[in-house]
């Protein structure tokens, strides 16, 4: 899916995903604020690092995890689930791996979603 084609329906969607899959809700970081950064994004660079670094929403393993987006050359973009573990930590060594597969979960669904509405005709 394209950055232009991205609706607040969309973000609010992929929001609910990054949830199901161990992601916490956002208290300062609303869909709409998302929606007008990846819109901002196409023509200022310093918006577009911050949504590529994330958005620091913290998951149920670490207030550290973020939800970034990448934004590729064609103006496609990818929702991301950085864990943002610190393996420093013994507790949170040990969550890796569960980490990890909800992130790796989160990857495969939103990439369903995202192809999904692609191919749906308007």
């Amino acid at each position: 899916m394209k950055v232009k084609d991205v609706r607040l329906e969309d973000v609010c969607k992929i929001l609910e995903l990054y949830k199901e899959c161990g992601g916490c809700a956002p208290y300062h970081v609303n869909p709409q604020l998302i929606l007008e950064d990846l819109k901002k994004a196409i023509e200022d660079d310093m918006t577009r690092f911050i949504i590529e670094d994330g958005y620091r929403i913290g998951s149920k393993w670490t207030g550290h995890s973020k939800l970034a987006f990448k934004i590729e050359y064609d103006q496609s973009i990818q929702p991301i689930f950085k864990t943002n573990l610190d393996r420093s930590i013994p507790y949170e060594k040990k969550l890796e791996p569960i980490a990890e597969a909800s992130a790796k979960q989160f990857s495969k669904k939103v990439t369903e979603y995202l192809n999904q509405k692609s191919s749906v005709p308007e």
